[in-house]
């Protein structure tokens, strides 16, 4: 039988769901993430499922990604539409990590590949270049007097 786990990112924490089972909470300071890793390389599940959270992910996403998980990150709108056709209303951390594990053994979203160097350089360099031109309106004399 097949093991999919939920993952809802926040900020500070990982909600963590097993689909059908147990259910578990931890930080994301990277001694829990580490100790997470090997969790979750000893229950061998067949998919981890995580919604783009506005980058929150990324960091998780990348050591999922070392540790050679099979990790599918999903855009959170089908995930809500797959809750209500459920019928679940209610949105609780717990109950996120639940649906996406849910989701994730009933819609068998792809894996998300991993970056290549090249692609997470490019991101950077875009990430510092909006920052840059952001900073630079802000920092530009004003036209009108």
């Amino acid at each position: 039988m097949s093991l999919t786990i939920g993952l809802d990112v926040h900020k500070d924490t990982l909600v963590l769901a097993i689909n059908g089972g147990a259910q578990w909470t931890t930080t994301r300071s990277p001694a829990h993430l580490t100790a997470l890793v090997k969790k979750l390389g000893r229950l061998q599940p067949s998919l981890i499922v995580l919604e783009s959270s506005g980058g929150y992910e990324t960091p998780v996403l990348a050591v999922l990604h070392a540790a050679n998980l099979p990790v599918s990150r999903v855009n959170p709108r089908p995930v809500r539409h797959f809750a209500k056709a459920s019928r679940i209303q209610a949105q609780a951390d717990r109950l996120d990590a639940r649906v996406l594990a849910s989701y994730g053994a009933t819609m068998q979203p792809p894996l998300t590949p991993a970056p290549t160097p090249a692609a997470t350089r490019l991101a950077t360099l875009i990430r510092r270049r909006r920052q840059l031109t952001e900073t630079g309106r802000r920092e530009a004399p004003s036209r009108d007097g």
